[in-house]
């Protein structure tokens, strides 16, 4: 999940109403992903619990991609972790 968030070099992930580049995103959830390790037991619990809003402001994070569209990370990361079930044998 985070590798997906790290390779949209042209998308702004938004937290706490700041954006940010792919790199910084994806160091950010790791650092918090380690926090929280403990808790997380399931893709679904990483999006749940780590990739879906601030735990400090309770504010969704969001990805904008270069079109300016903008998507709740946790909507985005739930579909592309439902794209990589299909793709399971």
């Amino acid at each position: 999940m985070i590798a997906t968030i790290e390779r949209m070099t042209e998308a702004a992930f938004i937290r706490n109403g700041r954006s940010y580049g792919a790199a910084a995103a994806a160091e950010f959830l790791r650092r918090k992903w380690r926090h929280s390790e403990p808790a997380v037991g399931s893709a679904e619990d990483f999006i749940g619990k780590v990739a879906s809003f601030s735990s400090t402001t309770g504010q969704p994070y969001l990805i904008r991609f270069s079109d300016g569209r903008e998507i709740a990370c946790s909507i985005f990361l739930r579909t592309e972790l439902g794209n990589l079930r299909k793709k399971e044998p």
